[in-house]
């Protein structure tokens, strides 16, 4: 049996995936990266164009978190987004990409 907790954690990725299924991104959303990874999967993100390549890192107990680069294909190729970076949906699966 699930704990109170898990049990939220399962119900708010049903409810993220089922709603990521009737959105769409809308061309001049802007924001920074952390909220588009905490606002969506990557699955989703994916559908727009990001892409996530996995490092060659293992997880440490100073770091248990796989490392990852996203990246973004913008008008002049694919570029690796970064934390603080403020990121703008221009549609096309095209984005563009300022420092925060």
């Amino acid at each position: 049996m699930l704990s109170r907790e898990d049990h939220w954690t399962v119900l708010w990725s049903y409810l993220k995936k089922r709603n990521e299924e009737m959105i769409d991104i809308s061309v001049g959303i802007k924001d920074l990266k952390e909220i588009w990874l905490k606002a969506f999967t990557q699955e989703f993100l994916k559908k727009f164009g990001w892409k996530f390549y996995r490092l060659d890192t293992l997880p440490t107990p100073l770091n248990p978190h796989v490392e990852y680069l996203a990246t973004v294909q913008t008008k002049h190729g694919e570029l690796v987004v970064h934390d603080g970076n403020s990121i703008t949906y221009l549609g096309h699966n095209l984005w563009d990409v300022r420092k925060g």
